[in-house]
């Protein structure tokens, strides 16, 4: 597709071989709706209206997209039977299959637990930290959660930054304006963490370097070789030392039932009482 305002292409407007799914709504409004009925090869002059809030030179305008349609493709799902059990898994039945998964859900639930209660002590020392933050490191963590944030919805990596404001339905200005905030509380758990090394003087062993690489390559289902050729070793390196700057804020943290936590807040919140006395 490539868009145009007036007659006029605009940047990051253009993409090849787009893969979008209709009824996601990951695209401008009333863009998705407009491919319906189209075929394969298929080309059609798609009008649309930038929202009020796009920001930038395209906010409120219309706009033409003229498209073509390269492929199409339609999610079917199975029968969930004992067929379907033995094709995904090495079950015979479903009801196994079935057994097997709740298990694995139940365990997630517990390792999200855990990983809730990481999170909140994390939290908890980052507010207890003063320290003026840079506008530079700011905006470099801003970038990379950009990036993040297209790699989770299939954006290559390699797509020009106007363009992933054209997907998101943002401009840069307003992307950035909502990503300050968490940004600078990320920019601020990394240079804890980094304190942290420093003081208690962490260093990275060979044995949990390759331990690294190897749970990569049960993720990533590549040969250590190609992951050590692919990853920088010492981003690899300062991020093993970051987890384990965490782990040490994580042994120090005791765990406690909501019923706890909700006794301990209505304690913070009595107000102290006062002893007068008369002479």
């Amino acid at each position: 597709f490539e868009g145009f305002v007036d007659g006029v292409a605009f940047e990051g407007g253009k993409a090849e071989d787009y893969s979008l799914e209709v009824g996601s709504g990951s695209f401008i409004p009333g863009f998705e709706e407009q491919l319906v009925g189209m075929n394969l090869d298929g080309e059609k002059d798609i009008n649309v209206t930038f929202p009020e809030n796009y920001g930038g030179d395209l906010a409120g305008k219309e706009a033409v997209f003229k498209v073509k349609i390269k492929v199409i493709r339609e999610t079917r799902l199975p029968e969930l039977d004992d067929d379907f059990a033995q094709d995904i898994s090495e079950f015979d039945t479903m009801e196994e299959y079935s057994e097997n998964l709740l298990k694995k859900i139940k365990e997630e639930a517990g390792k999200a637990s855990d990983s809730q209660f990481k999170s909140g002590l994390l939290e908890k020392a980052v507010s207890n930290m003063q320290v003026d933050m840079p506008q530079a490191l700011i905006q470099e963590t801003s970038e990379e959660l950009l990036r993040d944030y297209a790699s989770k919805l299939g954006i290559p990596p390699t797509t020009p930054r106007e363009q992933i404001f054209m997907y998101l339905g943002l401009d840069e200005s307003s992307f950035m304006n909502m990503m300050e905030a968490p940004a600078r509380s990320k920019a601020k758990m990394e240079l804890l963490l980094d304190k942290i090394v420093e003081v208690e003087e962490l260093s990275v062993s060979e044995e949990e370097l390759e331990e690294s690489y190897k749970e990569m390559q049960e993720e990533l289902k590549l040969d250590i070789e190609t992951i050590k050729k692919e990853i920088d070793e010492e981003l690899l390196r300062r991020d093993i030392l970051r987890r384990n700057a965490a782990n040490i804020i994580y042994d120090s943290g005791v765990k406690i039932t909501p019923e706890e936590a909700d006794a301990i807040e209505s304690t913070e919140d009595e107000p102290e009482s006062s002893e007068s006395s008369e002479d």
